[in-house]
């Protein structure tokens, strides 16, 4: 990708400069008028560059939802990077692109094809359109106790069945770094002739080394939806669609992403996504074969800690897994007598660092291009430091998960968002519709969504996660004491 030239025109860095130089004073949002009205504390922590950078189409810069100069430039640069029909600039994170991608591809009534453990914004984007859901059942790896992929063999089925199927969306790669093989997909899509959409927002960085797994553009998908700032160096919310193909109405898509994010799109996020981008195509493979190594020379060292186990690319090959991120360090601590979330906790607390993620057995630890030699050499001393202080801490013995039978769904998303709820106590919840996700979080994959029927297989993988500490979005009682379902009896089981 280093050989993709900048932009002649107008970059984004030089507009926000220009808009600096043609303005004396400011008459126009926003009100800290470059920072002079801003906090002390605003300045201190969030930089008077920062703040004189937070412009909007008020002072000259350009439009993000009628874009015709430097941020339309910008855009096009961005497709031309990753090899995309045309690109959209995002300032409301990989979240607006899921919803805007189901929004611009399925409609009332009409069938989306997805992964249940698809990411919540998913979801949110299926109660938008009125869609229904038919779902990719997951593979599961019992020994891992993990779910890995989509079975596509159920794709495939649903697709026979079912002439109301309107789109796939597919999640690769999860937070494990894990891959399914997108072929198989895209030759599905291609057959029933609908889109593919990707949730890639966890591998931005695919683009540009050779070493990771294939972006799901060059595989062929028709959208994919990126986040940058997770693993590229654009600033939080910034965030990219790219559509390629020519199954995708792209004004219907146009028009959705301007109905779904603000309507005051600030420079700052946008200046940061074509930073970002621009120091991709001058130097995106030399800083990932650095990032590479730094992640597969630690991955070696965390093996030799003893009572960890960092996952490598002997799990490809097992329950649908085609390939792996090799940045990610999944890290195993079953040995430990602790549960993923307990080293969470430990490390936070003794060591002052923050895994990205935790679950029942695994911590996993993302290497980009911000790391280097010291930050892999704080991560090896304090799972070192970890293995020793163990016995110091409280260990809980991690509890299986497993494969537990999907709710049944009693009414689609909008049908039960629509219709009064009630709280409660969760001994009275068994047979009742829930009216609340439920979603461990991170990663965002909900346990329960509204419209389904609670059963109590569902209420003991949540006490299981619960007790184990991990982060329960969507539930007002987080304890998981209580519950929202509908208030109305005649609707709690499916006709």
């Amino acid at each position: 990708m280093n050989d993709i030239p900048l932009p002649c025109a107008l970059s984004l860095a030089d507009e926000v400069r220009a808009c600096w130089a043609n303005e004396v004073q400011s008459y126009h949002m926003p009100g800290h008028k470059g920072g002079q009205g801003a906090h002390a504390l605003a300045t201190e922590l969030i930089g008077a560059a920062a703040l004189r950078a937070d412009l909007s189409e008020l002072s000259g810069f350009d439009y993000l939802h009628s874009a015709t100069g430097a941020v339309a430039n910008a855009q096009c640069h961005a497709a031309r990077l990753f090899g995309a029909r045309q690109s959209f600039f995002l300032v409301n994170g990989a979240t607006v692109g899921n919803q805007a991608a189901v929004l611009a591809t399925v409609g009332d009534g009409e069938h989306i094809l997805m992964f249940r453990h698809s990411h919540r914004s998913v979801y949110a984007g299926v109660a938008l359109a009125g869609a229904l859901p038919i779902y990719i059942d997951a593979l599961h790896d019992a020994d891992l106790d993990l779910a890995t992929t989509g079975n596509v063999a159920t794709a495939r089925a649903a697709l026979r069945r079912d002439p109301g199927i309107r789109a796939i969306h597919v999640t690769r790669p999860n937070y494990y770094g894990v891959c399914c093989d997108l072929a198989p997909y895209v030759v599905l899509a291609r057959q029933y002739r609908i889109p593919l959409i990707v949730d890639e927002a966890h591998g931005t960085h695919f683009a540009f080394h050779e070493a990771f797994p294939q972006s799901a553009l060059v595989a062929g998908a028709d959208i994919v939806i990126q986040s940058p700032h997770k693993t590229l160096s654009s600033l939080t919310q910034s965030s990219l669609l790219h559509v390629n193909g020519e199954r995708v109405d792209v004004q219907r898509l146009s028009q959705t992403l301007s109905m779904l994010q603000s309507s005051s799109p600030s420079a700052l996020l946008l200046l940061s996504l074509d930073i970002a981008l621009t120091q991709m195509a001058q130097n995106g493979r030399p800083l990932w074969s650095v990032a590479i190594e730094l992640a597969q020379a630690l991955r070696q060292r965390i093996n030799r800690i003893g009572a960890l186990h960092c996952y490598g690319h002997s799990l490809i090959g097992r329950a649908g897994i085609a390939a792996l991120d090799p940045t990610k360090l999944v890290v195993d601590v079953t040995a430990l007598g602790m549960t993923g979330f307990a080293a969470r906790d430990w490390l936070r607390q003794h060591c002052k660092i923050n895994p990205e993620f935790a679950d029942l057995r695994r911590i996993v630890c993302s290497i980009t291009i911000g790391d280097d030699t010291h930050s892999a050499a704080v991560l090896e001393s304090a799972l070192g430091e970890l293995v020793k202080g163990r016995a110091a801490g409280t260990v809980v013995q991690p509890k299986q998960v497993g494969v537990y039978k999907r709710p049944i769904a009693a009414m689609s998303l909008r049908q039960a968002g629509g219709r009064r709820a009630v709280t409660v106590p969760r001994s009275e919840a068994i047979g009742r519709v829930a009216a609340e996700f439920v979603i461990p979080y991170p990663p965002g994959i909900p346990l329960l969504v509204p419209g389904e029927v609670i059963d109590d297989a569902v209420l003991q993988v949540i006490d299981t996660l619960s007790a184990a500490g991990c982060n329960m979005v969507g539930p007002a009682d987080r304890s998981g004491g209580t519950l929202r379902v509908l208030n109305d009896a005649g609707d709690t089981m499916p006709h």
